[in-house]
């Protein structure tokens, strides 16, 4: 006798979802990839990040020694910073709105 149950999943279907989550996977896989190449290689051509021929202080892996100078890794920090301490007095004022309504 068959299920007749649409909300129940068989054993099959639980395997056949789960082969299609890995094809997805791997394809995604591949194609970060290739968004991460052609991604470094538009930063470069728009001079985000400097070109292995001119000696970056720190260079990106898989970017054929694309990297940072001192002055875009100092803007990098000033915006990480700046991301940190936005956070910070987000988080400060979600507390005290908590606070004043108890």
């Amino acid at each position: 006798m068959s299920n007749t149950n649409p909300a129940t999943s068989s054993a099959d279907d639980e395997f056949v979802l789960f082969i299609i989550g890995c094809v997805a996977a791997a394809a995604l896989v591949g194609s970060a990839g290739l968004f991460w190449l052609k991604g470094v290689g538009w930063l470069v051509e728009h001079q985000v990040l400097v070109p292995a021929s001119q000696h970056p202080l720190v260079s990106l892996p898989s970017s054929d020694g694309a990297g940072l100078d001192l002055s875009r890794l100092a803007v990098l920090c000033a915006v990480v910073l700046a991301l940190i301490a936005w956070a910070a007095s987000a988080i400060h004022h979600r507390i005290a709105a908590a606070r004043s309504i108890e």
